[in-house]
């Protein structure tokens, strides 16, 4: 047993494999773009209420408004556009790179483990699939269901990334002076992105957890500005990964 965890330090010393942490500079990516989106959300939020106030108080009987008015609210849109930009970029950023960083580690503990024939099997998948078909093959004890988080959240995240790569065309007719929603029919709110981060996050966990003891990744602090420094490289294999850091401390995020 000495010997093993010599020959493993010599090994780590002498003929270092590196790594590129790609699911961890995804999932970062996307706790950047939530904590960014979120600040823009509440600048959107605000200008929206400040023109609903501004509807209602130049509202005639029942639902008629001024010529000039309703001239005047399409420069108004024009600045709302502005503040919707940065909201659906960063939400949808989130959301499409919480799914790639959950891919790309799935991926990795299945490269280490499953050789040849197996792997190209279990490359086959949806990554749903993937999910929930690699714990019975890795024989370990944890096992993640459809119609239980953070499983149930992750397939629908899926599906809310899928509504977004796979854009179809999103529209709305205003009748007289409204304000158009694009962030609720695709879910593009804090709350919603937050809770695709933590469920990521939790299967990551929970995944590391059963197979090989540990609470995963450093980078799964990242919502906590704290607690975290920005990923890039690791040395030996995902099971037992040896982080490199530098002595600058990462700045918050962005």
């Amino acid at each position: 047993m000495v010997e093993e965890i010599e020959n493993h330090i010599f090994n780590i010393i002498n003929r270092p494999i590196i790594n590129l942490d790609l699911a961890g500079i995804l999932f970062v990516a996307a706790c950047s773009n939530f904590h960014q989106g979120k600040e823009d959300y509440l600048k959107l939020q605000s200008r929206i209420k400040s023109l609903k106030s501004d509807i209602e108080k130049n509202r005639l009987d029942g639902e008629t408004f001024t010529p000039e008015f309703k001239t005047s609210m399409f420069s108004k849109l024009c600045e709302l556009e502005l503040l919707y930009e940065p909201v659906v970029r960063h939400f949808s950023s989130a959301k499409i790179l919480a799914v790639n960083s959950a891919e790309a580690y799935i991926n990795e503990v299945a490269g280490c483990e499953l050789k040849g024939k197996q792997f190209d099997e279990f490359d086959k998948l949806s990554l749903v699939g993937k999910w929930l078909f690699l714990p019975p093959l890795l024989k370990i004890s944890k096992r993640f269901s459809h119609d239980k988080n953070p499983l149930q959240g992750f397939v629908t995240l899926v599906k809310e990334r899928n509504k977004l790569v796979h854009f179809k065309g999103s529209r709305v007719t205003l009748n007289n002076p409204e304000l158009p929603n694009f962030l609720e029919s695709f879910n593009l709110t804090p709350s919603s992105c937050k809770a695709n981060i933590e469920n990521v996050k939790t299967m990551i966990k929970e995944l590391s957890l059963s197979w090989v003891g540990s609470y995963g990744p450093d980078w799964l602090n990242a919502l906590n500005k704290a607690e975290f420094r920005r990923p890039c490289f690791y040395i030996a294999a995902r099971n037992c990964p040896t982080n490199l850091f530098s002595e600058k401390v990462d700045p918050p995020l962005s």
